[in-house]
């Protein structure tokens, strides 16, 4: 409809219902320069882009009404439209170790301290591995509280990620911490990233501190 205006023209703007709420006198018509606006809003000058095909090759496919949607029905609307069915089902959960020494992650949605646990730190044919190799992972799995632990922590796990689905929660940040981020808590984040893919989930795993703590010998 842009594309048609010109000096001159009046624009009624409506609601919903059809009304009329304002009226707009067009005095002037600038050519609009889509390679700029594809520059400094997707900043890229890749036309494949999907912000580029959008901008360059025409108007939106779909136009949706929001005016009676609440924010969970539009978030499920697009959901639905641009990614199918079974796709707006999927979860993606981060699952990030940290070392409470230096600080907890500012974007957490549910952190656990496993600092109750054996530390490997403390053994000196330890201390120098992380969480994710096989003699610090053999210890801190081998221990019982660790194995009760992650009973529990993980049927807690899967009580509330499913709620979560089911809220339309797409994005969830959980993180696990210990002392220094490099033994209990790493092997702690990958036995959980290991049982939530088996859930089904999409997982993203980072160690934020691994290593820190020391210098590999």
């Amino acid at each position: 409809m842009a594309g048609k205006l010109s000096a001159g023209d009046k624009v009624a703007l409506v609601n919903s219902a059809g009304e009329i709420v304002a009226t707009l006198d067009i005095s002037d018509v600038f050519p609009w320069d889509k390679q700029k606006y594809l520059s400094s809003v997707y900043l890229t000058d890749n036309n494949e882009h999907p912000g580029g095909d959008m901008v360059l090759k025409g108007d939106a496919d779909m136009v949706i009404d929001t005016s009676n949607l609440s924010a969970h029905d539009l978030r499920e609307k697009i959901r639905t439209t641009f990614l199918g069915v079974e796709k707006q089902r999927d979860m993606v959960v981060t699952v990030t170790s940290f070392g409470y020494k230096y600080g907890m992650p500012v974007d957490a949605d549910i952190v656990m301290d496993v600092r109750f646990l054996p530390n490997p730190h403390y053994i000196e044919e330890l201390r120098y591995f992380h969480g994710g190799e096989e003699p610090v992972k053999n210890f801190v799995l081998s221990q019982k509280i660790t194995g009760e632990f992650i009973s529990k922590f993980f049927d807690l796990l899967d009580f509330l990620l499913g709620n979560y689905k089911k809220e339309g929660k797409t994005y969830l940040n959980l993180a696990l911490g210990c002392t220094g981020g490099t033994h209990r808590s790493v092997t702690l984040a990958e036995s959980t990233a290991e049982f939530l893919r088996e859930k089904g989930y999409s997982i993203i795993i980072r160690h934020r501190d691994v290593g820190k703590d020391f210098k590999r010998l």
